[in-house]
């Protein structure tokens, strides 16, 4: 079926749309309890700059995004900013979600090359969950017109995919480069000035990343451009198996239960939206994006997996 572009605004927000705010803003709201617990506990304020970094470059690159692309459009939300082009939860998006994703993969105590390319890989399996059922839901909304949504995979953009994955590793190396492996002491002036770089050496190192899609891209190679992205997912999950250290610390309830939270969350707004899946799948209903819901099963797998390995139970566990 032909992706079909559908105005997000033509529909009323329904109870998904407050269903995913409720788990973007819990999920804001550990994130926050992580960092400042970690600050308390440590004296190192570095969980809390890297906080302040998925939410200041988050809210860069989809601010970014809604002036040059133009590529999407949210649909309308309780609480909406910029015109109504960015919707509250969007916002609390990046520190709810990056925050995790990036303290999660620093438990297997890797490399920063391979922490980055681990935290990509699991960033970008754990999303695809999202990215194929906004669509359907009317939370946001693609144009099929616009090159960069070129070619669309079962109604997502294969940009998409790839710009998920690539910045992400791009921005785990930054944070763990200039947050992490400082060896200097902290002071305001410098926290804000790390803080509000991330996301300038973010785009600068996902845009070098983002060179050979683009070079496909622009010469319409979109086969070998979607061979290209599931070679290199599939070689960043073969390189964060086989390199991924022991855990050696104890289970974090706190930082663990936002990614549960989210594919369970997620898998019950799939549930209970079925039947529109049922429509889009089997009655072939125009403009309504069916998604893949066999990549969103093994995303769902591979993330509660990943999550559970990071926080293994104690030996002293009974």
């Amino acid at each position: 079926m032909a992706y079909e572009f559908v105005s997000v605004h033509e529909h009323l927000p329904d109870k998904t749309f407050y269903a995913i705010q409720a788990i973007m803003a819990t999920g804001f709201v550990l994130a926050v309890t992580h960092a400042v617990r970690d600050r308390r506990r440590t004296g190192n304020p570095a969980a809390v700059i890297t906080l302040a970094g998925c939410f200041v470059y988050g809210l860069v690159v989809d601010i970014t995004a809604y002036y040059t692309t133009d590529s999407f459009r949210h649909g309308n939300f309780t609480v909406m900013f910029l015109n109504d082009r960015l919707p509250l939860y969007i916002a609390l998006f990046y520190p709810a979600f990056m925050y995790p994703v990036v303290m999660t993969m620093r438990r297997f105590q890797l490399t920063p090359m391979v922490e980055a390319v681990g935290t990509g890989f699991y960033a970008a399996v754990t999303y695809l969950i999202f990215d194929n059922i906004g669509p359907l839901l009317h939370w946001w909304d693609w144009k099929p017109t616009n090159s960069f949504n070129k070619p669309f995979i079962d109604s997502v953009p294969l940009n998409s995919y790839q710009w998920f994955f690539l910045f992400t590793i791009a921005f785990a190396y930054v944070v763990r480069r200039v947050v992490w492996d400082r060896t200097r002491p902290w002071t305001p002036r410098s926290m804000t000035l790390t803080v509000a770089t991330i996301p300038v050496l973010t785009y600068l190192g996902g845009a070098v990343l983002f060179i050979p899609a683009d070079i496909l891209l622009a010469l319409e190679a979109y086969t070998a451009n979607a061979v290209l992205y599931a070679i290199a997912l599939a070689a960043a999950g073969y390189v964060l198996l086989i390199r991924r250290g022991p855990v050696r610390a104890e289970a974090d309830p706190v930082l663990m239960l936002f990614p549960l939270i989210w594919v369970i969350g997620l898998l019950l707004i799939y549930a209970a939206t079925w039947h529109l899946w049922r429509e889009a799948l089997v009655d072939d209903v125009a403009g309504r994006p069916s998604g893949n819901l066999f990549a969103v099963a093994a995303g769902m797998a591979i993330s509660v997996a990943i999550t559970c390995t990071a926080h293994p139970r104690s030996e002293s566990a009974p």
